[in-house]
Formats: structure tokens, sequence, C-alpha cells
């Protein structure tokens, strides 16, 4: 829930500590370093540790984290909270994202991070809400520290359940630098760095542009983006149907194919419903491209490097997360608020021109996994196989 938030509290954030609009791009790195540190060292804290009490502590981190946004009367102690939170949500996505590997189906999995959606959905919706009810931005994080709090409780008293099975990788894992040194997987890593970066710039950026850029109130602006992040959480559970009828491939270079159309609309500013409407469709035009990419990733890399090239791909989404929203509010600061717009249909063609740059020098046969037995994961076949259970979690933009 307090992914997508930010994108609507920060008009008001800002004005509380008199900060330019650009100063959103430094709370977002301050997030992910946090996040990358803990993500990269999670395995060696669970192992010490235990599952259980990581995610209870780590709920707790995150919960601090928000507290800080509530009670901080300086910018400084926000970044502060920006890199607990990062702390916390990365311990977090990495110990829930092994588990989940370890201990469920696929078709599990897949309702997990459609779960995400519905989160990142509900998010910004407490924070509309506070908002329209005259409570302020404080409040709306409040009531996210209580339900984050919560969660560490049920963390806790559910500590002993928890438990990480090591599962053997099926193929000899080639090194770091082997992989970091191939093309396909420096490739990979240049799509997962703008397609992150992209998705979030649009959730972060979208309030600002309609009620600072198109004067539209806070209410009506907030649903829309809480109606852009339903929108991805839609279009991954239609993509999952139409992937094993049409194939990822021809999934895949449909939505990345659409992004601009909905950029484009929104860049045109015909009425606020014509916006509104842009912002759903590059939501279903990009809500395929994460899981249908992470499910292609052996094909386009080669299974000895699929486990490097995951953890590479999120690292770098990660990254991408906070520098090009960064570079977006950036611009904005020494142009105008509507050259977002702009540099989000910029950013749907530079996707679509390196994606099919991408495919064409890496894909290898495209083949279809066998379904697995009930009760547990689907046995992989040939290089369409996922990464096993042992690849580094997703980025905060995929909870």
């Amino acid at each position: 829930m307090p992914d997508a938030v930010l994108g609507v509290a920060w008009a008001s954030m800002r004005r509380s500590f008199g900060l330019p609009i650009d100063r959103l791009g430094l709370l977002l790195t301050a997030v992910t370093i946090g996040y990358l540190v803990s993500s990269f060292g999670s395995g060696r804290v669970v192992a010490r540790f235990g599952l259980g009490r990581v995610l209870a502590g780590s709920s707790g981190l995150v919960a601090t984290s928000l507290v800080l946004y509530v009670v901080s009367p300086f910018w400084s102690l926000v970044l502060v909270g920006g890199v607990l939170a990062g702390l916390g949500a990365g311990a977090i996505d990495a110990g829930i994202n092994a588990y989940a590997a370890s201990h469920f189906t696929a078709g599990r999995v897949s309702w997990l991070h459609a779960c995400w959606g519905i989160g990142a959905s509900l998010g910004p919706l407490v924070m509309t809400t506070a908002l329209a009810w005259g409570f302020g931005w404080r409040w709306g994080y409040g009531v996210l520290a209580l339900a984050i709090g919560s969660l560490g409780v049920a963390f806790h008293r559910t500590r002993s359940r928890w438990d990480v099975g090591a599962v053997a990788s099926q193929h000899p894992a080639a090194s770091l630098w082997e992989s970091l040194g191939r093309w396909p997987v420096q490739g990979n890593m240049a799509l997962f760095f703008w397609y992150v970066g992209l998705e979030s710039s649009v959730g972060q950026w979208a309030f600002s542009l309609l009620t600072e850029g198109r004067q539209l109130r806070a209410t009506p602006a907030g649903l829309w983006v809480s109606c852009y992040w339903a929108s991805l959480t839609v279009g991954r559970m239609l993509s999952g149907a139409l992937a094993d009828r049409l194939g990822p491939t021809c999934v895949l270079r449909a939505g990345v194919a659409l992004t601009p159309v909905g950029a484009g609309l929104v860049c045109a500013s015909l009425s606020p419903w014509a916006d509104g409407l842009g912002l759903v469709l590059m939501g279903l035009s990009l809500a395929p491209t994460f899981p249908l990419l992470i499910a292609g990733t052996p094909r386009r890399v080669g299974p000895a490097h699929a486990g490097n090239a995951v953890g590479f791909q999120v690292s770098v989404g990660s990254i991408g997360a906070a520098l090009l929203p960064g570079a977006i509010g950036w611009i904005a600061q020494r142009a105008s608020v509507e050259a977002i717009a702009v540099c989000w249909l910029a950013s749907t063609l530079v996707l679509l021109l390196l994606h099919e740059t991408v495919r064409l020098t890496t894909a290898g046969p495209e083949r279809t996994p066998r379904p697995g037995p009930a009760g547990g994961p689907a046995p992989t076949t040939g290089e369409a196989a996922a990464p096993g259970p042992a690849a580094p979690a997703r980025t905060r933009s995929e909870g």
C-alpha cells in the first residue's frame, strides 16, 4: 500500500517543507539506497535470524519510516525515513519472493503479484481520502503506519511458520562477471532500467501533472492515479490468460507498442477524461512488460546466466525507479509541469525502440512450459524455464 502513495502526497508534502518539485527524486534515491542494501544482504540475514523474524522486523522498519513522515518537522528526517522504508521493503520483498518460490504454485505466485497491484491501487485512495477530508498528508501516512504495523505484529505472531526451503538450481550458474560481460544480459538490464523508471514516473508524477499542470481538483486526480495502478493489476491478469493463447512475445510486443498511444493521449491534453483514459491505457499496456520479461530471461540470456541476469535486472530496475522520475522532475522544475507528459511520451518511444532492439539481438526460440502438478511449481522446459526459486527478489515497483 505505501508504494504508490508518494505521488499523491508529494504536492502537499513539498509545500509543507517549502521544497521545489524536483526534490522528489532525492527522496526516491534515499528509498532506493536502503532497498538495494537490504535486498542484497537479505540472504545472510534470513539465514541467521529466520524469515519470520526478518519479516516482522522489516515491517517494523517500514512502519517506523511512515511514523517519521507523520511527525517529522524537518525534510532531513523525512530522508532518514526514506532510507528506513527501503531497508524494510527490500528485506520483505526478498523474503516473501523466496518463500513463494519454494512453497507456492506458479498460479499462486501470479496472484501474489496481482495483490501487490491491489494494494498499490488502495494506497492512493487512502491518501486521497485524507486530503479530500482536510486531514492532510500526515494523516494518510498515519493510517498506513497502523496498517503496516499490524502486519508486523501478524508476522511476529506467525514467525515460527515461515521457513524458506532451499532448492537446488537445475543449471550450473555462470559467474557474475561472465554474465555481466554478455550483451543479452546488458540489453535486458537496459530494458528493466527504462521500464521500471517509466512505470514509476507515471505513478509518481501523474497527480502533480493533473493538479498543478491541468488544474484538476485533488479528489478526481487521486482517483485517476488509483485507476492507473489498478489498470496495471487488471492488465497483468489479462496478459496471463492471453500469453498462454497468443504467446508471451506477441502479448509483450503489443503492450509495448500501445504504450505511446496512451502517453500521446495524455500529452494532447484534450480533456480531464482524456487525460485519465490515457493513464489507464498506459497502465494496461505497461502491465505485461515486467512479468513477461522476467519469464523470458532464460530464453534471452541462456539458463546458465538466468539467475545472475534476473538479479542484475531487478537491481537496475530499482535504480531506474529513482533516477528517471528524478530526471523528469528536474526537467519539470526548469521548464514547466507540462513537460512531464512530453517526457512520458519520449520515454515510451525509447522503450519501444529498446525492446525491439534487444528482442531482435537476443531472443531464442519461444517454448511453452508444461503445467506443473497441483500444489507444486511447474516443471521447466528448455530455455523457456523461468529462473529457479533462488532468483533475487523483484523491484519495489513489483512488490
